[in-house]
């Protein structure tokens, strides 16, 4: 299978240090990956990874993507939204480099936040609901949207989803009643 993090690779910097440098945040990462409770573990890996350059932190995830194909591939998870899911690590980096929430990262290796379709969703769902989380980039429209929701109900359940976004600021109330923007917010209760 093609690589999902393939595409980070080719833009690793010249620069970037040996591998040997980057073994203690490796070993952190899959620590994070594997554990039940990543508390801990995914602070050592945003610890020792906080000084890295992209190239470093680049092959740093490069080297747990088989261990997050495995975790994700034990706890059940298809093939295509593993796929999806960890194409947003190179995602994050293209849009904030070596700055990248690692946390975040965590999630998504871990199979803790899922991409389906155009929207991502946490696997859990606490008592309030699900976090829905809308990536940078792309159109939102009712299709997608529509298409999303019911792929991530039939695969996590959970009909009840909670969503915290610059989207549901009021001032974008003025945006026609045609717009994605608006068709999205009307999904909510706000």
């Amino acid at each position: 299978m093609t690589s999902s993090l393939l595409s980070i690779a080719a833009r690793m910097p010249e620069t970037a240090s040996d591998f040997a440098g980057v073994l203690p945040a490796v070993d952190a990462l899959r620590t994070a990956i594997c554990a039940d409770d990543t508390t801990t573990a995914s602070a050592e890996f945003a610890e020792l990874t906080a000084g890295l350059e992209l190239g470093e932190l680049t092959r740093v995830l490069l080297a747990v993507e088989e261990a997050a194909r495995e975790r994700h591939l034990r706890a059940g998870i298809p093939l295509d939204i593993t796929a999806a899911t960890l194409a947003d690590v190179g995602r994050k980096l293209d849009a904030y480099g070596a700055t990248v929430d690692r946390p975040w990262l965590v999630s998504l290796l871990r199979g803790d936040v899922l991409a389906f379709g155009r929207l991502q969703f946490e696997a859990t769902m606490p008592d309030d609901g699900r976090a829905l989380h809308i990536p940078e980039g792309g159109s939102l429209t009712a299709t997608e949207v529509d298409d999303a929701l019911a792929r991530a109900d039939a695969f996590i359940g959970g009909r009840t989803v909670v969503c915290t976004s610059w989207l549901f600021d009021p001032a974008l109330a003025a945006l026609p009643e045609t717009s994605n923007i608006s068709a999205f917010v009307r999904r909510f209760d706000v």
